[in-house]
């Protein structure tokens, strides 16, 4: 195995297969949070954050989510990363699943929560993060972007069909 880069939390490699040369990127796990809004009238909204994405080279809106730290549970990250991109903490925390979102090469799992019971709380961003933007949107809203390709990330796009079933 010869690792091209390593830091406190991520490691990219080249591993030796019976196939040659494969890239591995060693990846904590993560929490992806869909930020539900009921209101009194029924109608359901999922909040989304917008921030500039350097693979995309544009601005991305997208469910919050963040990868573990250490000492955390999974649950506990998620609740980090609702507080620090959108703003919020919730009452009531569902695990809705887990899954590999580049299974071909990263060993990260990331772990979808709805989060209910929205309640305002003080964002304490992460200093690498700039967050330009925060909306609720409507059930017809989300399918219109994601039609129109105005949502191109694979979570929030996984999050948006599961979001259609809540």
């Amino acid at each position: 195995m010869k690792v091209l880069y390593r830091d406190k939390e991520i490691s990219f490699t080249l591993v030796k297969t019976r196939f040659g040369e494969k890239p591995l990127l060693q990846y904590p796990h993560a929490a992806a949070i869909m930020p539900v809004e009921k209101l009194r009238s029924g109608k359901t909204y999922l909040w989304l954050v917008e921030q500039y994405r350097l693979g995309s080279g544009a601005k991305s809106w997208e469910i919050p989510a963040g990868k573990k730290k250490n000492n955390e549970t999974i649950l506990q990250c998620a609740k980090r990363e609702l507080a620090e991109e959108a703003g919020f903490a919730a009452r009531h925390w569902k695990k809705c699943l887990q899954y590999h979102p580049a299974i071909s090469f990263s060993t990260e799992v990331l772990h979808l929560f709805a989060a209910r019971q929205l309640s305002e709380k003080v964002a304490d961003h992460d200093d690498d993060e700039v967050f330009s933007n925060k909306k609720a949107f409507s059930h017809q809203e989300l399918g219109r972007m994601m039609k129109n390709g105005k949502i191109s990330d694979g979570k929030t796009l996984l999050a948006l069909h599961y979001f259609d079933k809540l």
